[in-house]
C-alpha cells in the first residue's frame, strides 16, 4: 500500500503478488491489482482470480472489495452491464451493513442552514482569528480534491496536508459534550466561546504539518458541512470548491471502494439525496458567508490546467 500511494505501480504490483502467494484469496490486494490494470488482457486474467475469491469468500466486507474489483476490470473490458452489477452487488452488501436515513438527511440540511444565520455567524465573529493561513479544498468525494491539492501545492509557498479530519471530529464534538440531547448544529450557538478555541489548536495543526508555508491546505471534502464554522473561525482563509457534473461525480462515487465509510453511496437514490443536500448547503454558504470562495469546475480544469490553476 505504501508504494502504491508513492506511485511506485511496479513496487505496488509486487508486494501484492507476495500477499496472494501466502492467501490466494486476499480481498484487498486483489481489488489494488484491479485498480492496476491496464488492458482488456490483463483484465481477464485477474477477473479468473477474482472469480474463484469470490467463490470461497464468506465475510461481507470481503465479498464487497471482490465485487469493486470485478466491476472495476468488467468496465476496463467494455462490460458495462456486468461492471453496473457488480457494482451494485457491492454496494448492497455495504448497504444491509451500515444504513442511510434519507429523511434524517434532509433534516439535518435544514438544521444547517437554519442554523447558520446572519445572527449566528454575527454572533461568532467576535470569535475569529485574523490566520490567512488555511486554503479549504472541499466539495463532494471524487469532484477533484486531490487533483486541486497536488496542483496548488506545487506552488512553492504551499504545503499540501492532506485530508485533515479536524472540524468533522472537533465541531460536531463541542455540542456532544453538552449532553442535552441537542447535536451538531443546532446546539452549536450555545458553544461560540469553545467554537473560538478551536481556532488556535487548527493553526498549531497546521504548524504540525509544516512550519514555514505561507498556506497550508487541508482537502476533506466533508469540510463543505462544516463551512459556517470554518468561515466563523477563519474569515480570511480561503476555500476552493470543487465541482464535477453531478451524473459523473454519482457515477464514480458509487463505482468505487471509496477509503472510510460513506453510507449514502451504497444507494443510488440515497446517493441522489446526498448530492441535492450537499448543492442546496453550497449555496446557502454561497450567500451567507464572508469568505472567499473559489468554485472550480473539473471538467474545466481538465481542458484549461494552465489557466484554471492561474486563476
Amino acid at each position: 500500500m505504501a508504494a502504491s500511494a508513492r506511485g511506485d505501480r511496479e513496487r505496488a504490483r509486487l508486494a501484492f503478488e507476495r500477499a496472494l502467494a501466502v492467501a490466494p484469496g486476499h480481498a484487498e490486494a486483489l481489488r489494488n491489482l484491479a485498480e492496476m490494470a491496464a488492458d482488456d488482457a490483463q483484465a481477464r486474467a485477474l477477473e479468473q482470480r477474482i472469480d474463484r475469491g469470490l467463490a470461497s469468500a464468506t465475510d461481507s466486507a470481503a465479498r464487497s472489495q471482490l465485487l469493486f474489483a470485478q466491476g472495476r476490470l468488467r468496465d476496463l473490458r467494455g462490460d458495462y452491464t456486468g461492471a453496473f452489477a457488480s457494482f451494485s452487488a457491492a454496494n448492497a452488501l455495504r448497504r444491509d451493513a451500515v444504513p442511510f436515513d434519507r429523511a434524517g438527511q434532509r433534516q439535518f440540511i435544514d438544521a444547517v442552514i437554519e442554523t447558520f444565520s446572519e445572527d449566528f455567524m454575527r454572533r461568532a465573529s467576535l470569535h475569529a482569528n485574523p490566520s490567512e493561513r488555511p486554503v479549504f479544498i472541499l466539495g463532494m468525494p471524487r469532484a477533484g480534491t486531490s487533483l486541486v491539492e497536488q496542483i496548488v501545492a506545487s506552488h512553492s509557498q504551499v504545503h499540501g496536508a492532506g485530508e485533515l479530519v479536524f472540524f468533522p471530529a472537533q465541531v460536531p464534538a463541542l455540542v456532544r459534550r453538552e449532553g442535552h440531547g441537542t447535536g451538531y448544529p443546532r446546539g452549536l450557538g450555545r458553544r461560540l466561546v469553545e467554537l473560538g478555541q478551536l481556532a488556535p489548536r487548527y493553526l498549531a495543526l497546521l504548524q504540525q504539518r509544516n512550519g514555514e508555508a505561507a498556506r497550508v491546505t487541508d482537502k476533506m471534502p466533508y469540510n463543505f458541512l462544516y463551512l459556517g464554522a470554518i468561515a466563523a473561525l477563519f474569515p480570511h482563509a480561503r476555500v476552493i470548491h470543487c465541482r464535477r457534473d453531478p451524473l459523473a461525480t454519482c457515477h464514480s462515487i458509487f463505482t468505487r471502494d471509496l477509503a472510510g465509510s460513506h453510507p449514502y453511496s451504497y444507494d443510488l437514490e440515497s446517493l441522489a439525496e446526498a448530492y441535492v443536500g450537499y448543492r442546496r448547503l453550497m449555496a446557502h454558504w454561497r450567500q451567507r458567508l464572508p469568505i472567499a470562495m473559489l468554485d472550480l469546475d473539473y471538467e474545466q480544469l481538465l481542458d484549461d490546467q494552465e489557466g484554471e490553476s492561474r486563476r
